[in-house]
């Protein structure tokens, strides 16, 4: 079962602002994403809202899981210095 990744278009732009090298990072993690929603190292950031964060080297990626929609919405992506 795989959940479908949603990107909002203000991350894109955050995305499309960083390096190559991080840009095919954050994407290889979002397709990941896909088959295992909550990797090792996930936080929860909100109890009880599905919201959750991963790291990448120095950045963050900020999605919220719709479970029963099997629907992943990324809501940031940033290095941790902005987060």
């Amino acid at each position: 079962m795989s959940y479908q990744v949603q990107v909002l278009s203000t991350v894109v732009q955050q995305i499309q602002r960083l390096n190559s090298q991080v840009q095919q990072q954050v994407m290889k993690k979002l397709e990941e994403l896909a088959f295992n929603p909550i990797p090792e190292g996930a936080r929860n950031l909100a109890v009880g809202e599905n919201l959750y964060l991963v790291v990448i080297n120095e950045y963050r990626i900020v999605y919220h899981i719709q479970e029963p929609a099997l629907l992943i919405t990324v809501t940031k992506v940033a290095h941790s210095q902005d987060y």
